[in-house]
């Protein structure tokens, strides 16, 4: 099936064995103005696969990918969308207009930051064709995922499960490596 922003929305039958997403928008499908060549994917059991391309005309988009097509599969064509969500702990959660110049990092700031519980190391940003990309870290330096129209960046809490050593367990540690300390000098 293929529905969505296309010329027309129909299902199709799969006209060879290794009929790919590739032969069906080259056969059948062709975009409308409004149609997101971004936010293009494929829904196999109720599960997003992210289809990446490029429009080479106002109708016509190529995707990269040879997945191939079984019975059942939603070819999805969204609606542009010029939108970012930011939710998550953040200050207010938002919904800013896309700007091409906006990162990860002003995009949050424009929330108001981060909240005081905020864990922007497993911060992520979810696609319109469903793609996660999340924050990457290499020696402490932070690379944030590109934002494009109709992402929603997440900030999750931090885990509140962390095995952190309580101060009672500090002041057992260091008696019992003095009770140690004490009779290995005693011998």
């Amino acid at each position: 099936s293929v529905k969505g922003k296309v010329a027309v929305e129909s299902t199709y039958p799969i006209s060879s064995k290794k009929y790919s997403v590739k032969d069906a928008f080259r056969d059948v499908i062709r975009l409308t103005d409004n149609s997101s060549s971004n936010g293009v994917y494929v829904e196999r059991d109720q599960i997003k696969i992210p289809i990446s391309g490029s429009r080479i005309s106002t109708q016509i988009f190529e995707p990269e990918s040879d997945l191939e097509l079984v019975n059942g599969d939603i070819i999805q064509v969204p609606t542009i969308n010029n939108t970012i969500k930011i939710t998550g702990s953040v200050q207010q959660e938002s919904i800013l207009s896309y700007k091409k110049s906006i990162s990860f990092r002003e995009a949050i700031s424009s929330s108001g930051g981060i909240a005081e519980n905020a864990d922007i190391k497993r911060a992520y940003i979810t696609y319109q064709n469903g793609l996660k990309k999340s924050v990457k870290s290499f020696f402490g330096i932070k690379s944030f995922p590109k934002v494009l129209p109709g992402s929603e960046i997440f900030v999750p809490e931090k885990s509140k499960d962390k095995n952190r050593t309580s101060v009672g367990e500090i002041v057992g540690y260091t008696t019992s490596l003095v009770s140690i300390f004490a009779l290995i000098k005693s011998f």
